[in-house]
């Protein structure tokens, strides 16, 4: 593919809901365009975006897809989005990098929580906003009650740029209101004829509605507007195409994606009304320096300047990422510097991308998204820029992985095999977390939701053969002691020769909450040696490590050594250690011990008409509500819950509120467990304890 100008680009995220059909309209606008020969289909897992052996599985995309396709004199960058919550970080990134969304919505049904999303992110960064309305060849659907549903939910700046022709046949054609032309068909270089004449006094009507609206967002042409009633057509497409970039207006076009009804209108309107990349500036800061900003221009003739939006293991290239030019021209053997890890970088052949097909570019320009091959040390989010113009460009904010998983190998010789695979897989997907938590003694990952994780799961088997299995991270409680008391032990063993003695009297006592652990020697008179004073310490932390409840590690008490016995041929360090170990396990048998459980802050943001459902199923969990905060429609609620109620918040939330909630969460304080659940778990986590030992 020939280098395109900065001008002749545009940038597009394919967003909605999932299963709403874009993989399908990306396939629909490269075979109208000539971009392949034949049609693919997501059934068959032969479309060009959903290439990864998970997606072609799940017949569902997973990660974001880069397909270029020349288009006459303009060069369309489509990202084809997952859809599904789980994978929403790859929209996030996608829209990041683009100028321009185009959302599909199903007809016939809602438009789902991926549009809700998706359309937040995209009003927030000022992006220009188009609607396809698709699948209008099924049965159920009606273009009309699919665009009240889309001003009620999404944006009243929405305009029909057209309407649905429906026959005997069902679904035969779409009018084009700003052409005022029809395209009869689906298929592959749909050309434009006149509306039928049984439509065209619809048309009319519709098209004066449209240039009703676009007149409405400017000054001057409502003045031109009164005058005449209408509009030139070159004030109409300038002023359509100003409302677009300024988010006045939002086209809504019409048809199927399957059939291909309505794409070739799709395809011109791409390439007309969506505005080309930037020729402002780009915001950044001084490497290590967030609060020193920098400022770049984003023209082909200023200092190279990329960010990484996506990096994945290419079929034939390897590791390739996924970049954004925001400035300057970057190309094969070009060393650029990662300003966020700081380390330097000689880029690999630059291509242009279809899905997993390449083609060589000998350079990109501003404003163009282009693949890059070996550049072994950069990851999604991260910035290249010319050594002696160093800039940051701050990635998005992805939010933090919610749910999380234990995972635990079939067999032990593969624990490295998995710790390298699933770092490999961090660094491509920044939704996901892994991580040992040396407290439980367990692997945890983290993800946004099961599926996520699951994906996680079978691309590690694929790619290294090793069985893993999923299962539930252990709650991290902690035992403590809520009164004072005194304890004796004595450890002594005799088996021949020299024995082993040791003799402790301790005194435990509880401390405030979050204060640790204290030791206190008391010893006087030289009841037990100086030497051994630190063996009944060690003694002591070590028995603290299980408790006697549930064999949770003991937190927040103090322990003194107030008297004690030693003999001065089998006393020993070692003897005082078990000596102290095993009383103070006696001991606290005697404080009253008490089980502690993890408290979170959880900020739950849903719609108003959820409101209820969360406060009350919050309130279910034993949470708190410290609070809320109302915000577009939307309720943010604040609250502290145990962590043991919200370990599998991610899936009832979601089944609540149909996925249109999210939440964060971070850990607090402890907290003594009610009386009326201590026992069940001691009785679960005493029988792991004992399957372990």
């Amino acid at each position: 593919m020939k280098t395109f100008t900065t001008e002749s680009i545009r940038n597009i995220a394919v967003v909605g809901h999932s299963k709403s059909g874009k993989t399908s309209l990306v396939e629909a606008i490269l075979y109208e365009t000539g971009a392949i020969d034949r049609l693919g289909r997501v059934e068959e897992g032969t479309t060009v975006s959903d290439f990864d052996d998970e997606e072609i599985k799940r017949q569902m995309s997973i990660s974001s897809s880069l397909c270029a396709i020349a288009a006459g004199d303009r060069k369309l960058n489509l990202v084809d989005c997952p859809g599904y919550v789980d994978f929403f970080a790859e929209a996030i990134h996608a829209l990041w990098v683009t100028e321009s969304a185009l959302f599909v919505v199903e007809s016939g049904g809602e438009l789902g929580v991926g549009a809700e999303r998706a359309w937040k992110i995209a009003a927030a960064r000022g992006l220009a906003k188009l609607v396809f309305v698709n699948k209008l060849d099924k049965e159920n659907t009606s273009f009309e009650r699919t665009l009240d549903l889309v001003k009620e939910r999404l944006s009243p700046a929405a305009a029909p740029l057209g309407f649905p022709i429906v026959g005997a046949n069902g679904l035969e054609g779409v009018v084009d209101l700003l052409t005022m032309k029809a395209y009869m068909g689906g298929g592959k270089a749909v050309r434009p004829t006149d509306i039928p004449a049984e439509h065209l006094e619809a048309a009319r009507e519709a098209r004066a509605a449209l240039v009703e609206e676009i007149a409405s967002t400017d000054e001057v042409l409502m003045e031109k507007y009164f005058e005449d009633e209408d509009l030139p057509q070159s004030d109409v497409v300038a002023g359509l195409s100003k409302g677009v970039a300024e988010g006045k207006l939002v086209p809504v076009m019409a048809g199927s994606a399957t059939s291909g009804v309505g794409v070739a209108a799709l395809v011109n309107t791409l390439k007309e009304l969506m505005p080309a990349p930037g020729t402002g500036e780009i915001e950044g800061h001084k490497p290590g320096e967030p609060d020193a900003a920098l400022t770049r221009s984003t023209s082909a003739d200023a200092p190279a300047l990329a960010s990484a939006f996506r990096s994945l293991i290419h079929p034939y290239q390897g590791k390739l990422v996924l970049v954004r030019v925001w400035s300057g021209h970057i190309k094969q053997d070009m060393t650029l510097l990662n300003t966020s890890r700081d380390i330097k970088e000689k880029l690999g052949e630059v291509f242009t991308l279809r899905g997993k097909t390449q083609d060589k570019l000998e350079e990109a320009v501003a404003g163009d998204l282009v693949g890059v091959a070996k550049i072994a040390n950069s990851r999604t989010g991260d910035t290249l820029s010319e050594v002696s113009h160093a800039m940051v460009v701050p990635a998005p904010h992805v939010p933090e992985p919610m749910f999380s998983a234990s995972v635990t190998v079939a067999d032990r010789t593969d624990v490295d095999k998995l710790s390298a695979g699933l770092q490999r897989i961090m660094e491509e997907d920044m939704a996901f977390r892994f991580f040992r938590d040396a407290e439980t003694d367990e692997s945890i990952i983290s993800g946004v939701g099961r599926l996520h994780l699951e994906v996680v799961l079978s691309k590690l088997r694929s790619a290294t053969g090793v069985e893993v299995e999923m299962g539930k991270p252990k709650i991290p409680y902690r035992e403590t002691v809520r009164a004072t008391g005194t304890v004796h032990h004595r450890y002594k063993k005799q088996s021949g020769g020299r024995g082993q003695f040791g003799d402790v009297h301790l005194r435990i006592e509880p401390r405030p909450t979050g204060a640790g652990f204290e030791y206190l020697d008391e010893i006087v008179g030289g009841a037990i040696p100086r030497q051994f004073i630190p063996a009944v310490e060690k003694g002591v932390v070590e028995a603290m490590a299980h408790g006697c409840l549930a064999g949770f590690p003991v937190v927040d008490v103090a322990v003194a050594l107030f008297d004690g016995q030693y003999h001065n041929v089998d006393s020993s360090e070692f003897a005082f250690r078990r000596a102290a170990s095993m009383a103070f396990r006696k001991g606290m048998e005697t404080c009253s011990p008490v089980l502690l459980e993890p408290i979170v802050k959880i900020e739950v943001t849903v719609p108003d008409e959820h409101m209820g459902d969360i406060m009350g199923d919050l309130s279910q969990r034993r949470g708190r509500v410290q609070g809320t905060d109302s915000q577009s429609g939307y309720q943010t609620i604040s609250a502290t819950v145990p962590l043991a109620e919200v370990a599998t918040y991610e899936a009832d939330l979601r089944s609540l509120t149909g996925g249109r909630a999210s939440y964060t969460m971070e850990p607090s304080h402890y907290e003594e467990v009610p009386a009326h659940l201590v026992e069940s778990i001691c009785t679960e986590y005493g029988r792991e304890i004992e399957e372990e030992e």
